[in-house]
């Protein structure tokens, strides 16, 4: 049996400790590292530049490869599983007046056209409260009372 080799494992911002025997296989290997963090050996890819060319595959004699103890093992993958989708996606656009009606919708303003960064940018404008107050209990008149609106 050939000695075990020290090893990381880096798996997003986790380092853990690997220890690697050069006897066994790829997928072997990938077991074992399943074991150690959940991340399924289906979803899992495995590379080491210094000691394997791209992802490790199940079939790969690990005694082929350059390993040495203290080289870093990088691992993407998942440990869980994206639950499915429990209902189907409904548009607005695509509802009938009658479901439209029976949905309670955020408050917000009808896009005309290309309106809508301007519609975002009023609503974002909206909860600043300082311009909430400074607006609040102002008059604004009609035609020619608005802001600039003074003559010469």
């Amino acid at each position: 049996m050939a000695a075990m080799l020290k090893t990381k494992l880096k798996w997003g911002k986790q380092q853990l400790e690997l220890e690697v025997n050069p006897a066994e296989k790829g997928g072997e290997l990938k077991q074992r590292i399943c074991k150690l963090t959940g991340v399924p050996v289906d979803r899992q890819k495995l590379s080491c530049p210094k000691a394997w060319k791209g992802s490790l595959g199940d079939d790969i004699d690990l005694g082929s490869c350059k390993l040495k103890a203290g080289l870093t093992i990088m691992l993407i993958g998942t440990a869980d599983v994206l639950a499915a989708q429990k209902q189907e996606v409904v548009f607005v656009e695509d509802m009938k007046e009658e479901e439209v009606a029976a949905v309670s919708l955020p408050a917000g303003l009808a896009n005309l056209g290309n309106t809508c960064y301007m519609n975002s940018t009023l609503q974002c404008l909206r909860v600043v409260p300082e311009l909430r107050e400074g607006l609040r209990g102002r008059s604004f008149g009609g035609a020619g009372g608005g802001a600039g609106g003074g003559g010469g």
